[in-house]
């Protein structure tokens, strides 16, 4: 699907706001230990490290392929997540918002004993599952939490949240800001953000906001900077607080996106924002992606305004998931005791596309280098008859005038083709 004028528009005007711009890291090596502990050999044996009942590509819980999707993001996480908990010796409280069946709680209470995990969701079914796996697994450090994630009260000492839907995943984020937390989330499902802005002036209204949550909702006008805002209840307030749970539903989040964004163009970026195609080459144009990840910069800076060293990166594989966007805080107060190391992403990861393609943005790279592998060296007249939508004929008609070709369609419906000729042979050249 292509991205809706409006928000190809936005993309490049916020691409031309240097400080806005996407900014991803690599994380670099996390295990530097020789210690026959859980955590080292996981790394080394992978799941067959775990007991199986933890395992989620064991095929009992997920199908083949999703099952091993569910691991590769899982050991991506072990490996951003560990390097906070395998410094703590003393271990701590671990939650996992939204946890679910327990996917990656169960794994990380079994690498890291040391600390208790607690599996908060609102789904007691899903709790259930993750009770009697963790009781299967001999795992005696997980405890269950069952309600919003909003309502949870226990203190704890490190957060992670795996696809926690819509504005879920900035609830995990605002927790873990107020207990003062680390944090790893790879947030999930942009376009439902916007729920909270499809507002009704007139007073309270409900909106399904967190999945099969309705959270009252109220808007307050913010005179200043011109824009309807929304706080979820029972964090209602009409003034701008410090509180990160009470400013998580302010749409744009950060002060920096507000000043270049208002309500409506948020809604508009972050349904561009939002689509699920498996492959990051097939299928989701590159301003697409861009759009996400300036949703994602959006929590960045968000999380900085409360005294929090932050990293965006990339949840690889890639392939793993479409929602493969990770980011990385934890307190500036804890910086010194924090051994992940970082550098700057180059290449695709970092998503310059959105600067340089122009036209050729909106196009799956698998089928722009297909075309011009095509084109390449051409010496004749060639006719394309195999691109029979209109938006890779246009695909055609943009790469054959980057190279100097002549072109032109031919045909009407479903006969109509392309035809390509370097000058010198076409017969229309004169």
């Amino acid at each position: 699907m292509a991205i809706p004028a409006a928000g190809e528009k936005l993309v490049k005007m916020l691409s031309r706001v240097d400080e806005l711009r996407p900014k991803y890291w690599e994380m670099e090596g996390t295990v530097d230990s020789v210690e026959d502990v859980p955590w080292v050999r996981f790394h080394r044996e992978g799941f067959s490290a775990l007991p199986e009942e933890v395992d989620p590509g064991c095929g009992v819980l997920l199908p083949t392929g999703r099952g091993a999707r569910k691991r590769e993001q899982i050991n991506f996480l072990v490996n951003a997540a560990g390097a906070f908990l395998c410094k703590q010796v003393g271990g701590g409280i671990l939650v996992d918002m939204c946890g679910g069946c327990g996917h990656v709680g169960l794994v990380l209470a079994a690498l890291f004993p040391q600390w208790e995990v607690v599996i908060a969701d609102m789904n007691p079914k899903a709790l259930a599952v993750a009770a009697k796996r963790a009781s299967d697994a001999g795992l005696s450090n997980v405890q269950t939490w069952e309600g919003r994630i909003d309502e949870f009260d226990q203190p704890f000492d490190f957060c992670i949240a795996l696809h926690a839907c819509g504005m879920a995943s900035d609830i995990a984020i605002a927790k873990a800001i107020e207990a003062r937390a680390p944090v790893v989330c790879a947030p999930c499902c942009v376009g439902k953000v916007t729920s909270a802005l499809e507002v009704n002036v007139n007073g309270p209204i409900q909106v399904p906001l967190v999945d099969k949550t309705c959270i009252q909702l109220s808007v307050a006008w913010l005179t200043s900077a011109g824009i309807y805002v929304v706080v979820p209840q029972p964090f209602l307030t009409t003034d701008r607080v410090d509180g990160a749970l009470d400013d998580a539903a302010w749409l744009p989040r950060s002060r920096a996106f507000r000043a270049n964004l208002n309500k409506e163009q948020y809604a508009t970026l972050a349904k561009a924002a939002d689509f699920g195609d498996q492959s990051p080459s097939a299928g989701v144009g590159s301003w697409r992606r861009a759009a996400k990840s300036f949703t994602e910069m959006d929590r960045i800076y968000w999380i900085a305004e409360h005294q929090y060293d932050c990293r965006l990166v990339k949840l690889e594989p890639l392939t793993s998931t479409p929602k493969n966007d990770v980011l990385i805080a934890w307190p500036k107060e804890q910086s010194s005791e924090v051994h992940l190391d970082f550098a700057r992403a180059h290449g695709p990861m970092d998503l310059e596309l959105y600067e340089s393609q122009g036209p050729l943005g909106d196009f799956p790279s698998w089928l722009v280098e297909e075309i011009s592998s095509k084109l390449r060296g051409l010496e004749g007249e060639l006719t394309l008859d195999q691109y029979k939508g209109s938006r890779e004929r246009k695909l055609v008609h943009v790469l054959a005038g980057q190279m100097g070709y002549k072109h032109r369609s031919t045909g009407t419906g479903a006969r109509r083709t392309v035809t390509v000729s370097p000058v010198a042979n076409d017969p229309d050249s004169s």
